[in-house]
């Protein structure tokens, strides 16, 4: 499940996990792949939407190794703190299913995914939603969450919309 930032990619996962049974799923976040934590001045020159800040290598490759029924050791990125906890064991189940900004970026990532979707969503709405999940849950002003949407528009252009001509399905 690919989109941009704020459209409901975790939410939808959790739905379809709920509805798969959640013992079956394994829901993996494109958000433990970030290079950086929070803090880092890296994230001055560059965005979260743009791949060179991400493994998308080492997902790849966890993801390949998931879905040959073998385990995995995985950082998991903290929204609360921006940092990443220590890596956790992450044993496959039935379903995986991955979520991200860049779920459907890379060539492997679309093969070895059976269904391929894409959430859509207006820029008001996606504004609307990234405004109110940001400031409740992670802490940021009304002009730090513009300012950041503002910031990553060309790598939301870039790297983002183009996955959505490799989906099966478009939610909007």
């Amino acid at each position: 499940i690919s989109g941009g930032s704020g459209v409901g990619k975790t939410t939808m996962s959790k739905v379809f996990a709920r509805i798969l049974g959640e013992e079956k799923c394994l829901v993996v976040s494109g958000d433990d792949l970030h290079k950086y934590e929070r803090r880092d001045s890296k994230w001055d020159e560059l965005t979260h939407l743009n791949v060179s800040a991400n493994n998308l290598d080492l997902g790849d490759y966890y993801l390949k190794t998931l879905c040959s029924n073998e385990s995995i050791y995985r950082s998991v990125y903290n929204h609360t703190y921006g940092t990443f906890d220590p890596p956790k064991l992450l044993k496959p189940k039935p379903f995986v299913i991955n979520e991200g900004l860049h779920a459907l970026y890379s060539d492997d990532s679309r093969q070895l995914s059976e269904i391929k979707i894409y959430v859509d969503v207006s820029y008001e709405l996606m504004t609307h939603w990234k405004l109110m999940r940001d400031s409740t849950e992670r802490g940021y002003t009304t002009e730090e969450i513009l300012s950041t949407i503002e910031k990553r528009k060309l790598d939301f252009q870039k790297y983002i919309e183009p996955q959505k001509d490799h989906a099966d399905v478009v939610v909007s």
